[in-house]
């Protein structure tokens, strides 16, 4: 292109709807770079001529809905909306310069970790001691831990999903040894179990899916 950015730096957080950026900027045929300051909105879109024809980016989660949950800090729609952004990446045509999937996933892990760490009510992203993932088969206990969790958000889901909140197209992605098909650990058994363990907690709310 005719201008590259050279380095940014986040300069504020307006709420959880935008964020402000410094971004040095070099532009072709001029020798120095210029600095500039953007307000980038939280709930932002890739560019539709710059994304895969086969990709479609999934819609912002309204800053209301998030909200409705008691449990959930401002801390923790600030990291749902950012680690959304790093995916949005993955939608771009790729360069050279561009992220991998790699980067991109630790990245989301990072601010995860951040939010742990600056958290005072609540731990957010801390697994319990007594989960030892390093045993397997995993303990039933340890297991039914994943299930559950789960469980309530696919119930979540649907619910907002019959409320017209969200759409109907849903992907869950639970990846702790036991179902990740790239580990030794692999277990189909515990793939049945999470499916049992889904499809019953709709059935036992009466919801039709």
């Amino acid at each position: 292109g005719s201008y590259k950015i050279t380095s940014a730096v986040l300069k504020d957080v307006v709420g959880v709807e935008k964020m402000v950026l410094e971004a040095n900027v070099s532009a072709r045929g001029k020798s120095e770079e210029v600095v500039e300051v953007v307000e980038i909105s939280l709930d932002a879109n890739p560019i539709k001529a710059l994304q895969r024809q086969s990709s479609k980016p999934s819609p912002p989660i309204p800053t209301s809905f998030l909200r409705s949950s008691p449990n959930t800090s401002s801390l923790d729609i600030l990291v749902r909306k950012l680690n959304r952004l790093c995916h949005l990446l993955t939608l771009y045509k790729t360069t050279n310069s561009s992220p991998s999937v790699k980067e991109i996933n630790s990245t989301t892990g990072k601010f995860i970790q951040l939010a742990s760490q600056f958290s005072q009510k609540r731990k957010v992203g801390i697994i319990k001691e007594n989960l030892f993932l390093n045993q397997v088969p995993h303990n039933r206990y340890v297991r039914q831990y994943f299930y559950d969790m789960a469980s309530e958000a696919v119930l979540e889901a649907v619910v907002e999903c019959s409320k017209g909140s969200i759409g109907n197209r849903m992907l869950m992605t639970c990846m702790f040894p036991e179902m990740n098909p790239s580990m030794d650990s692999y277990r189909i058994g515990t793939l049945l179990e999470l499916a049992r363990s889904v499809a019953i907690k709709l059935a036992e709310q009466n919801l039709r899916v």
